[in-house]
């Protein structure tokens, strides 16, 4: 019961500093980019290929926010799913702008015997720089697929790609990683 109070109470406090960003309260802004940094950079770092990459992301994603504040309805959701989604958007919206989407790289090596590998749920593997090395396009599906659990239908559209695509591009990105986690295997 005191988790429920608690989690009520932040869910207020953080409506209050919202609503103080909202009126350009500097302390609230500042107080309200020290809370989020750590979880919007992490979006970010998933989606990069580098550090100065997550950091123009980072930058994006936070334009937007403070930008889109006042269109947070907590009635639809909570804030954090909504800021999630948000800077996925915005992510995506700097890589349509500077990045071509190359989804028609394929790659033809395949592993002698994938099977071999256990491989059941990315969410599992704690392989965070072998998912960074994955090609920019295979890595933008996973992650919208595995972490942020979009559908592919929802992923063709928000990329401006056929759904069989995303379909295909997913499965040579768990190939890919198939091939990481097995040169990381033998490397030990």
């Amino acid at each position: 019961m005191n988790e429920v109070v608690q989690h009520m109470n932040s869910s207020v406090d953080l409506l209050s500093l919202i609503n103080a960003c909202i009126h350009r309260s500097e302390s609230s802004e500042k107080k309200f980019y020290l809370m989020m940094s750590p979880r919007v950079m992490a979006i970010c770092r998933r989606y990069s290929n580098s550090k100065f990459e997550a950091e123009d992301y980072f930058q994006e994603c936070f334009i937007l926010l403070f930008k889109k504040l006042s269109s947070y309805d907590p009635t639809k959701g909570e804030f954090i799913f909504w800021m999630n989604k948000l800077c996925v958007n915005a992510i995506l919206q700097c890589k349509r702008k500077s990045l071509k989407f190359n989804f028609r790289e394929i790659l033809d090596e395949t592993l002698q015997d994938p099977d071999s590998i256990q491989f059941n749920d990315v969410e599992e593997i704690n392989y965070g720089e072998l998912i960074e090395k994955l090609p920019d396009g295979y890595r933008t599906i996973l992650n919208l697929y595995y972490f942020e659990q979009y559908s592919h239908t929802e992923i063709s559209k928000l990329l401006s790609i056929a759904e069989t695509t995303s379909r295909s591009q997913l499965s040579r990105a768990k190939l890919f990683l198939k091939k990481l986690i097995v040169e990381k295997n033998e490397t030990r």
